[in-house]
């Protein structure tokens, strides 16, 4: 009687390397997306923007391409909410001016 031998066991698979932490990216991404909402319903998000913009270019220079979702993400939003906050401190201004001038009397 012939002994069955045991099963082969299965190859070892080397495990995924993680790459480089993205956190620059990431954080930037996220206040990106926070100051674009934060501009279209008020236009207070220009300081999450701002940092936005400043940690996408942050995160295109040390984490390059494997980050590259994450920092451009977060180079689109920033800009994308600097200008609606623009918009609305424009518009802010010109309210401000116009109901300004008609609420003046004139009284001869």
């Amino acid at each position: 009687m012939t002994a069955t031998p045991p099963p082969a066991t299965p190859p070892a698979y080397p495990a995924p390397v993680a790459g480089p932490p993205k956190i620059l990216s990431l954080i930037g991404m996220i206040a990106g997306i926070v100051g674009l909402v934060f501009s279209i319903f008020g236009g207070f998000g220009f300081v999450f923007s701002i940092g936005a913009i400043v940690l996408g270019f942050l995160g295109k220079s040390k984490e390059g391409a494997p980050a590259k979702g994450f920092w451009l993400t977060s180079i689109i939003t920033g800009f994308a909410g600097l200008a609606l906050s623009l918009i609305w401190l424009i518009g802010t201004i010109i309210f401000v001016v116009l109901i300004g001038a008609a609420s003046t009397s004139y009284s001869y």
